[in-house]
């Protein structure tokens, strides 16, 4: 609060609201849905509520203000980053067919759950498991997307090294992907 005129002024009106009131609401509402996608707790959905109710009431303070408008750029994001989405899965059904979407998409959800299984069973490795995984889908969307790196042949070389190092019992292609691997792993860092 600021001192005006020998009295106290509310925060807010220091504060000039980015969002109109529904779009603050949607913020909220958008928090709230993350509790069941278990993203949030209850106890940080809770605060939000609470500014949001004080917003309601006009006795919301500039914390609160910054945290609701927090929120409504989240909603914003999520929103705009769900329609980019469903552009990509129309267009790459389109050009590849609904079942190797449908196979991508099941690949990438098996992914995810394992890693966050992986991260639940071993909590002392979270921080370099999560790192690893972050590094690797960082160089991942560089090849597949960076004009200068752009390389969908290295991120297949690299995969097919990936496949042999997991494989559960040695195979010829995998054999065969790990010599091409090592070979080019040494030429890049000139070994």
């Amino acid at each position: 609060m600021s001192i005006e005129s020998g009295g106290l002024k509310p925060p807010e009106a220091e504060t000039k609201q980015r969002w109109s009131k529904e779009k603050i609401d949607s913020g909220v509402d958008f928090a709230r849905s993350l509790i069941d996608k278990g993203y949030l707790s209850s106890g940080e959905v809770n605060a939000i509520v609470s500014a949001h109710n004080r917003f309601k009431e006009g006795k919301s303070f500039e914390a609160d203000n910054n945290l609701l408008t927090e929120w409504a750029d989240k909603a914003e994001w999520a929103k705009m980053e769900e329609q980019n989405d469903a552009k990509l899965r129309q267009h790459v059904r389109q050009e590849v067919g609904p079942d190797t979407l449908k196979r991508a998409e099941s690949s990438g959800h098996a992914i995810d759950r394992s890693i966050k299984a992986h991260l639940r069973e071993n909590p002392a490795d979270v921080e370099r498991i999560a790192n690893l995984w972050e590094e690797f889908s960082n160089n991942l969307f560089a090849r597949l997307s960076s004009e200068n790196l752009r390389d969908p042949k290295k991120v297949e070389d690299a995969l097919k090294l990936a496949n042999a190092l997991l494989q559960a019992e040695p195979t010829r292609e995998g054999g065969d992907a790990a010599k091409k691997g090592i070979e080019a792993l040494k030429k890049r860092y000139g070994v």
